[in-house]
């Protein structure tokens, strides 16, 4: 699945790239949604590049009409960020082992 160019976004000081956010274009049923990941930050930069990105992947998707986003992480975190746990009975994502026994 190859992330939306238009959605994804980077933050740089200066020449060095300190942190990235990716969009991806996914389906639950008929309903469109993007799909959040990776979003990743140099550590020493974590608080102020974190809080860039998500603003600009909040600002950059809502810009592009995208309603729905989604991911698959720490609610504590994401949580600041207007994200919240879905239902027990919503979508839920299969999964398949490439383990043998599993």
């Amino acid at each position: 699945m190859a992330h939306r160019l238009d959605v994804s976004f980077t933050v740089r000081t200066g020449t060095l790239l300190v942190g990235s956010v990716r969009l991806s274009a996914i389906r639950i049923g008929d309903t469109k949604a993007l799909l959040l990941g990776p979003l990743t930050v140099e550590p020493a930069f974590r608080e102020r590049a974190s809080a860039r990105l998500d603003r600009a992947r909040a600002e950059g998707a809502a810009a592009k009409g995208h309603k729905l986003v989604i991911l698959v992480g720490d609610e504590p975190f994401y949580g600041k960020s207007g994200f919240k746990r879905v239902r027990r009975d919503a979508p839920s994502c299969p999964v398949r082992s490439t383990r043998r026994g599993f």
